[in-house]
């Protein structure tokens, strides 16, 4: 079936994969790439050149649609999307037209305009400005707006100034500081990219966040320090990041953490929140390290119930694909089998993990006795492999001993589910069943 499709003119399997794409609902055509391979190519054109993305009914399916899918590889072909979209557009009339010229700027800037780099820079605008979350919306709707817009000089300078710095244009930026331009005591905003500061924090660019800084004539290094929700605010980009030198930056160069008072009080503050949340988050061992110890060892932050303790971390850290702290807290005693209570659901490391979509984060839980057959809420291990269509998860939970028929409904109704040929054959090679009483005979 599928040579003969592709066998057939080009001109013809274009319109059989428009015809495919345009007809069926935003989520089946992006379950369809996922787990047809050969066709990938062939419904991502036609989602392109469609616009089928800008179809979200509302902010909140564009909200839920990018939250969902940004973190993941599918955020990679969300921003090629908006890249390809803003290269149809070319003028600053729109939030994509603008996106584009910035990008222009860039590059002309930097003498390389070739294709390859402009892309680039294109694509990595298109994910700063699908970070934030107000701009979603109007971003899926932008190549439907009936009018363009002129847009101001300034704005459109601001849009230059931000873009230099989340494209890390060192160059360019020491040249706007030496001729005054301030980032500090007002810092420059772009509506489509956001602020500088949180630009330069998003990449953890240390030297660039020290060049904002430097704007402000009274702030200066080593003796000045910066203001505690700037301190913060890179403190959380570090974590999200994993930028090991921001996180360092952060906690170096800004006040003391009142982290003793936090402990007393039952609203903690944002100085031991933010602290809280950074060693939740990072990736980096040393920072998690770094962080943790400025803590008590008795700290409510180490509590079970609030997600601090060894089985819960190392819960988190493969719900996150977080394979570095994964082997520290197995090293502290965290058990493979754990429970971590989240909404009262006890959630397992290897159910958890799954859907991080990293096979080494179930080659390590497996390895210290993970048990494959272990249910958590949303099914056993081999069921959220089938539903995220991952092939090396599931033939390492096969020779793992996980069963093939276990689960309601079983792994295999989880793939014709999800359409995944692909998976259903696996399943079949070793056993699975669709006759029994959980697929209802």
């Amino acid at each position: 079936m599928t040579m003969n499709i592709l066998s057939l003119p080009p001109e013809l399997v274009t319109r059989i994969f428009d015809e495919f794409a345009s007809s069926a609902e935003v989520k089946r055509v992006m379950r369809r790439r996922v787990v047809s391979h050969q066709f990938k190519r062939f419904i991502d054109d036609a989602i392109f050149r469609l616009c089928l993305l800008d179809g979200h009914k509302n902010r909140s399916e564009a909200v839920s649609y990018v939250d969902r899918y940004l973190p993941q590889p599918e955020g990679d072909f969300i921003a090629d999307y908006f890249a390809y979209q803003a290269s149809m557009a070319k003028e600053p009339t729109s939030i994509i037209g603008r996106i584009w010229r910035a990008a222009e700027v860039v590059s002309e800037r930097a003498g390389d305009a070739g294709k390859e780099s402009a892309h680039a820079r294109l694509k990595s605008l298109c994910l700063l400005s699908l970070k934030d979350l107000s701009l979603v919306d109007k971003l899926f709707k932008a190549r439907r707006r009936s009018r363009p817009t002129e847009c101001s000089a300034a704005s459109l300078a601001a849009d230059d100034r931000v873009a230099a710095v989340y494209l890390g244009d060192e160059a360019y930026i020491q040249t706007l500081v030496a001729q005054g331009a301030e980032f500090y005591v007002v810092d420059v905003k772009s509506d489509i990219f956001g602020s500088a500061f949180d630009a330069a924090a998003l990449t953890g660019d240390v030297p660039i966040i020290r060049l904002l800084l430097s704007s402000n004539r009274h702030y200066n290094p080593p003796g000045s320090i910066m203001p505690s929700n700037l301190q913060r605010w890179i403190l959380n980009r570090a974590s999200d990041g994993g930028f090991a030198s921001a996180f360092d930056f952060a906690l170096d160069c800004g006040p003391s953490l009142d982290l003793e008072a936090g402990e007393k009080r039952e609203l903690s503050g944002p100085g031991f929140d933010c602290l809280k949340r950074a060693i939740a988050k990072t990736p980096i061992v040393e920072n998690y390290k770094r962080g943790a110890g400025m803590f008590p060892p008795d700290s409510k932050v180490f509590d079970k119930k609030g997600f601090g303790d060894l089985d819960s971390r190392l819960t988190r850290s493969a719900g996150l694909g977080f394979v570095d702290k994964m082997n520290y807290f197995l090293g502290l005693g965290a058990s493979p089998d754990g429970e971590c209570e989240e909404d009262h659901s006890n959630f397992k490391p290897l159910s958890w993990g799954i859907p991080s979509g990293n096979p080494e984060v179930v080659r390590i839980l497996l390895a210290h006795g993970a048990d494959p057959n272990r249910s958590s809420p949303g099914g056993t291990p081999l069921m959220r492999a089938a539903r995220g269509s991952s092939i090396p998860i599931a033939k390492m939970l096969i020779e793992a001993g996980a069963r093939v028929n276990e689960g309601s409904p079983p792994p295999i109704v989880v793939a014709v589910f999800m359409e995944d040929m692909e998976m259903f054959n696996l399943l079949r090679r070793h056993g699975a069943r669709l006759d029994t009483p959980k697929t209802s005979n």
